[in-house]
């Protein structure tokens, strides 16, 4: 739809509904008939018949398609579900996903975040076992950073902690961002001046405050 809400128009349902989505990098494809590029999405969406590797729910994966609801195509494969993608500065993606054993987490898995292609090839770790046990909700900064919100637990609604991870080197460069007593935090935004806007509450129970602005490297602004 326009910016005003006007002129909405389906794209896609996908298999079986369809959440989350974002804006992909142009992908040009190019044959002996076509050079034209493609405008694409990705989505978060429910694959039909499936349940998640602890069998308490469906199992999502991401998915793209075309801006004009075509060529339809299933991006992830994991056992258990994939959600909360968002677009890295080099084209990948970044995204949350569960994964039922670690060497430090056997019996309750983690959900760690994992980048993919934006064709859905060469999926790898991104965080994984640093920090808290469940990781979600990337957002990548506009100074190298990936901030995510942790916690001990897969909460309804997602909040957490605030940590961070360095786009160039993910693995090594774990920074937890918040404490337990700063609040609980979730769906973390990049603004153009380097903060982040989120949406925070000082305990569970309470209501969420929205628009708080916070330096991206750490606190309050």
């Amino acid at each position: 739809m326009k910016a005003d809400g006007s002129e909405p128009r389906k794209v896609t349902c996908g298999a079986a509904g369809a959440r989350q989505p974002i804006y992909q990098p142009t992908v040009y494809t190019i044959t002996p008939t076509n050079v034209e590029p493609w405008s694409q999405v990705a989505f978060v969406g429910v694959n039909p018949g499936e349940r998640n590797e602890a069998g308490v729910a469906p199992n999502t994966s991401l998915w793209c398609a075309k801006t004009d609801g075509t060529v339809l195509r299933r991006l992830s494969y994991n056992l258990s579900n994939d959600m909360d993608p968002a677009v890295l500065p080099d084209g990948r993606m970044v995204y949350a996903a569960w994964l039922r054993h670690s060497t430090t987490r056997p019996a309750q898995g983690r959900v760690a975040l994992l980048g993919l292609n934006a064709d859905g090839t060469d999926p790898q770790a991104y965080a994984a076992d640093e920090g808290l046990r469940v990781k979600q909700m990337p957002a990548p900064t506009a100074d190298g950073r990936v901030v995510f919100v942790e916690a001990n637990a897969i909460a309804g609604d997602g909040a957490g902690r605030l940590a961070s991870v360095s786009q160039m080197r993910p693995l090594h460069s774990y920074r937890s961002l918040t404490r337990d007593e700063d609040g609980l935090f979730r769906a973390p935004a990049p603004l153009p001046d380097g903060r982040l806007l989120v949406a925070w509450r000082a305990a569970r129970g309470e209501r969420f405050v929205r628009d708080l602005p916070l330096r991206s490297d750490h606190g309050r602004a």
